[in-house]
C-alpha cells in the first residue's frame, strides 16, 4: 500500500530545477520509493530515502540506502512502438511506466536481471533512431 507522495528533484531541458512527483511507503523515519521516476536521476525504485516536509510536502533530502536496481528512461522518437517495447520490456523482466505525453517511457531493471543485454537492445534502438535513451540510475551494469 503506497501511503505517502513525494517530490524528487529533477532539471528540465533549460535546466531549470522541477520537481516529480512519486508515490512511497514510509518505514521508519524514512520512505521507500514505490513508483519508477520518469524525470529524476539517482534514484530508484524500492530506494529508501531521506525527506525533508515543507509545507505539508515531503521532499527528498538522500538515499539512506540503495536497492540496487537501475532506471532508464527513454523519448520515443516514432509513434505506434508502444505495445512493442512493452513487450521487450516485459521478457527482459522490467516493469515499466509512462508519462501522460507518451513519448517518455521510464523501465527498472531488477538486480537479478543482467543490464548488458537490455544495453544492447536500447544501444540498436537508438542507432535505428526508434529512441533515445538514458540511464538515469545505474546500480549495477
Amino acid at each position: 500500500m503506497f501511503d505517502s507522495k513525494l517530490v524528487l528533484p529533477y532539471k528540465d531541458e533549460e535546466g531549470n530545477i522541477r520537481g516529480e512527483t512519486v508515490l512511497a511507503t514510509k518505514e521508519g523515519n524514512y520512505y521507500r520509493i514505490k513508483s519508477i521516476p520518469l524525470h529524476a536521476s539517482k534514484i530508484a525504485l524500492d530506494d529508501l530515502i531521506d525527506t525533508r516536509r515543507r509545507d505539508g510536502v515531503l521532499y527528498f533530502h538522500g538515499i539512506i540506502e540503495g536497492s540496487g536496481r537501475n532506471v532508464i528512461q527513454m523519448i520515443l522518437l516514432k509513434q505506434r512502438q508502444i505495445k512493442t517495447i512493452g513487450r521487450a520490456l516485459g521478457q527482459f523482466g522490467c516493469m515499466w511506466r509512462r508519462d501522460g505525453n507518451k513519448h517518455l517511457i521510464a523501465f527498472d531493471v531488477p538486480k537479478h536481471v543482467p543490464y548488458q543485454p537490455i544495453r544492447d537492445w536500447l544501444d540498436q534502438g537508438q542507432q535505428e533512431k526508434r529512441w533515445a535513451y538514458r540511464e538515469a540510475c545505474l546500480s549495477h551494469k
